[in-house]
């Protein structure tokens, strides 16, 4: 009996306290910074202004905007960046300065290989035959490795495995989120990057059109990988939520951060 007043007193106690709600985001300024590229000619650095997101200004005060050639993404401020880019590959990389003792372990990169590239032909053949069953059928498959033998190659590719240390998120049929474990061999290395101390997190998109009456395939492959050490590991979600939208646009050949975008905890 004393416990059911006890509690009743409680409740009536809160109940009368003055609701406070939780503080509203407000725009924060992310400084802009341009990146330079290499090629079969050199890219200057673009230029650019600050921009104004929805985002806690406390996690503000750690990013900022890379942006080369075709490529933009958030990363941790201060960093380094340069930029890539082929007949029909693009890249950005920004990773701490060589002093830093992450400097081996640490990078945010973003990358895209269009159709005409082999690494593109078949990247999205062996990683979209496993990841992305509905874009990459069994027949569609075998003329890949059929045309592929076809041009010459003297081994013949398989597609990508599973890795059961991995942890996906599908955000649609063309495109997966992933965790690859510290340590671990997983998707993340597809992704270009090596095993880490830390644990990665990325997103894999497959866009563009395959026509199968030509067998020509007008598709291209996007990566997005973030390795943060332990002490900046808190701005993950942060990066990989302005960069979702752009990674899974259909008609995005490249990723492009909407200005805009509201940021939620995670």
């Amino acid at each position: 009996m004393k416990i059911f007043i006890f509690i009743s007193t409680l409740i009536s106690a809160l109940w009368s306290l003055p609701f406070i709600a939780p503080p509203a985001l407000a725009a924060s300024t992310i400084p802009f910074v341009g990146c330079s590229a290499s090629g079969s000619q050199d890219v200057p650095a673009p230029s650019g202004e600050p921009i104004e997101l929805n985002i806690p200004a406390n996690i503000a005060a750690k990013l900022a905007l890379y942006a080369g050639a075709f490529e933009e993404v958030l990363a941790p401020r201060g960093w380094n960046c340069t930029g890539g880019f082929g007949t029909d590959a693009t890249s950005l990389y920004i990773a701490p300065s060589k002093g830093s003792p992450y400097a081996k372990d640490a990078s945010v990169t973003i990358s895209s290989d269009r159709e005409g590239t082999y690494t593109d032909y078949s990247d999205i053949n062996t990683i979209g035959r496993t990841y992305f069953p509905k874009l990459v059928t069994a027949e569609e498959y075998k003329s890949f490795v059929a045309d592929w033998r076809g041009r010459g190659f003297s081994f013949a590719p398989v597609p990508v495995p599973r890795y059961l240390t991995d942890r996906l998120t599908y955000l649609s049929q063309s495109a997966i989120e992933y965790k690859t474990q510290p340590d671990k061999v997983g998707i993340a290395q597809w992704a270009g990057s090596s095993s880490s101390p830390f644990t990665q997190y990325g997103i894999i998109s497959i866009q563009g059109k395959y026509f199968p009456e030509s067998n020509e395939d007008g598709r291209y492959i996007s990566f997005l990988n973030i390795i943060l050490p332990h002490d900046l590991a808190y701005l993950t979600s942060f990066i990989l939520i302005a960069s979702r939208p752009c990674m899974i646009d259909e008609g995005a050949a490249s990723c492009k951060i909407k200005h805009g975008i509201t940021y939620k905890y995670q």
